[in-house]
């Protein structure tokens, strides 16, 4: 499925909060914006806690990836859940563009290392963490629809900018202004 077909769906089942959450790097903010834009709806980056996401107003799509860790306690009504899935080798180029790899993952690490330890590999980047978590852990549990969407769909709408374009990018930057 990609963004636009996406867009389509959640439209066409009304949903009323949209969550859209991955690994950072992982094309969380310009998805958000994009969902926003197809849905008409407003946006909100950063969303820093669960409870925060669950009490997103409607008519809302909402960037947090920093409540990965706990999307299977979202069960907000008529919500849904947008996972975005991105190679692991661009989520670690994209944090050496911007400073980002070699500590600043070290928290989310400790994080995941405390939560879920039995889904825990010591030396695994924590972008693989992230994602493993969600697959073997965390869909079974879900208590609203999700979808996952894969970063690469996200070449066929308007707001997306080539990768030779984002070289210079900084960590919210989603468009071509300085």
């Amino acid at each position: 499925m990609n963004i636009g077909e996406l867009s389509e769906h959640l439209r066409s089942q009304n949903f009323l909060r949209i969550f859209v959450s991955g690994p950072q790097r992982s094309g969380t903010t310009v998805a958000t914006k994009m969902l926003a834009q197809d849905l008409g709806f407003d946006e909100v980056q950063e969303l820093p806690t669960l409870s925060a996401a669950q009490s997103l107003k409607e008519g809302t799509v909402g960037q947090c990836p920093q409540i990965t860790s706990c999307l299977h306690e979202i069960n907000t009504p008529n919500s849904a859940v947008v996972f975005m899935c991105r190679s692991l080798k661009d989520i670690i180029t994209s944090g050496d563009r911007i400073g980002w790899n070699g500590g600043h993952e070290l928290a989310e690490l400790g994080k995941y290392k405390k939560l879920f330890p039995n889904h825990f590999v010591q030396g695994y980047h924590v972008s693989a963490m992230v994602q493993n978590v969600w697959l073997t852990y965390q869909m079974p549990l879900m208590q609203v629809p999700f979808f996952n969407l894969p970063y690469e769909s996200l070449k066929d709408h308007p707001l997306y900018i080539p990768k030779p374009d984002r070289k210079n990018f900084k960590s919210k930057q989603t468009d071509y202004s300085p």
